[in-house]
């Protein structure tokens, strides 16, 4: 973990019109990683708030600074996200078939509780613990 005095630093913010990357440095007096966090017009329009694209965005500090089960867990659930959005067309025109793909039907199943787990309150405010507690509870 960082100690208390680390601090978050905005290093980055291009705007385009396109996906916004947001390059975050993690500083604890020198840069420790870097993480680049999208957000898309295509989310920040549907109201899903904050506007990241969890499938586009990367950590290379994550695995210094969380534990072996929460980077497990995020991997379970940016697989899962990534899975259902890859199928939304056939999902969407009922061309899948459930049973076809064991990791596909456990998407669809746990997707809208993902959905809501990506999305918060503009005001509403989550600790990290809470964070990780709420990401193992989506899996029990």
């Amino acid at each position: 973990m960082l100690s208390g005095a680390a601090a978050m630093q905005i290093v980055g913010l291009f705007s385009t019109g396109k996906p916004l990357p947001m390059v975050v440095g993690m500083a604890t007096g020198a840069l420790v990683g870097v993480a680049l966090t999208w957000i898309t017009h295509r989310l920040a329009e549907a109201g899903h708030y904050p506007a990241i694209d969890i499938e586009q965005s990367i950590s290379r500090a994550m695995h210094s600074i969380t534990s072996p089960e929460h980077q497990s867990k995020a991997r379970q659930l940016k697989q899962l996200f990534s899975r259902f959005e890859r199928s939304r067309d056939l999902i969407s025109v009922g061309a899948y078939a459930a049973g076809t793909d064991p990791v596909l039907d456990q998407a669809i199943q746990l997707h809208d509780r993902i959905e809501h787990f990506l999305q918060q309150q503009i005001t509403e405010r989550v600790t990290m613990g809470e964070s990780l507690g709420q990401l193992t509870s989506l899996f029990d």
